[in-house]
């Protein structure tokens, strides 16, 4: 009896010292964590604070008053310069073409931006010459005395015609005495080359003076003041009175 203890005894021990071992190399084997690195997380943009130096003054308008003597009287404001296509050279002065923006028909009242310039025109009227308007004043009351665009391209033209005509004029009196010394032709034809001459002349003359006064006549002023329109367009470029000009107003 006491061997059969003895051999289970035996038996129970070398079972224990066979599965104990295997057990243990079934368990797993702690590991150290492994250290990941960090992921970089976009910094959220701030917005930034204005301070006083970035802040800019609001630009101050002025109030103009426009008057005319032509209901078609427009104020236009420059926005841009158009250069013509197919020329050789691209600078706007020599071949630019102004675009400009109607802001009010006369008689009217409106705001406008010291910063730009600007021209009183409209449909058949003559444009006037671009002018500033003052930066130091709230309000500035504008007489425009409009001219015909018509009438002034017919002075033009005709200015240009009575050149022609009072050229030949003059340049038949000069052959007339050669052609009387050289025995040019017959009497009748040289007495014909006088008296055209002297006709040609003449009328070139009278149509030079009739263009230039229509030429004249019919430009647009602008003046800045508190009467009534009517100052003569000579009495303007004389500088009677205050009156608008590239650089501003003058007194």
């Amino acid at each position: 009896m006491s061997f059969a203890r003895h051999v289970a005894a035996l038996t129970t021990l070398a079972l224990s010292s066979i599965v104990l071992p295997a057990a243990a190399d079934d368990a797993p084997t702690p590991t150290a964590p492994t250290p990941t690195a960090a992921t970089p997380t976009a910094a959220t943009p701030t917005a930034a604070t204005p301070t006083a130096a970035d802040a800019k003054p609001p630009t101050r308008s002025v109030e103009v008053e426009l008057h005319s003597n032509d209901s078609r009287a427009t104020i236009e404001r420059r926005v841009g310069t158009t250069s013509l296509a197919g020329l050789p050279f691209v600078d706007g002065s020599f071949a630019g073409v102004g675009l400009w923006q109607e802001e009010c028909v006369a008689p009217c009242e409106v705001k406008l931006d010291p910063r730009y310039s600007y021209r009183v025109a409209g449909d058949g009227v003559t444009p006037s010459e671009s002018f500033a308007l003052p930066r130091d004043k709230d309000k500035v009351r504008l007489s425009a005395e409009m001219g015909s665009s018509r009438w002034r391209l017919a002075g033009i033209l005709t200015t240009g015609v009575g050149v022609g005509t009072a050229l030949a004029g003059t340049s038949a009196l000069v052959l007339s005495p050669v052609f009387e010394n050289n025995d040019v032709g017959s009497k009748g034809f040289r007495q014909a080359v006088l008296v055209g001459g002297i006709v040609a002349l003449a009328a070139g003359l009278i149509e030079l003076g009739a263009g230039l006064y229509m030429w004249q006549t019919n430009g647009t002023s602008v003046r800045a003041d508190h009467g009534t329109v009517g100052a003569s367009r000579a009495a303007s470029d004389a500088g009677k009175g205050p009156r608008l000009t590239a650089s501003g107003l003058v007194f």
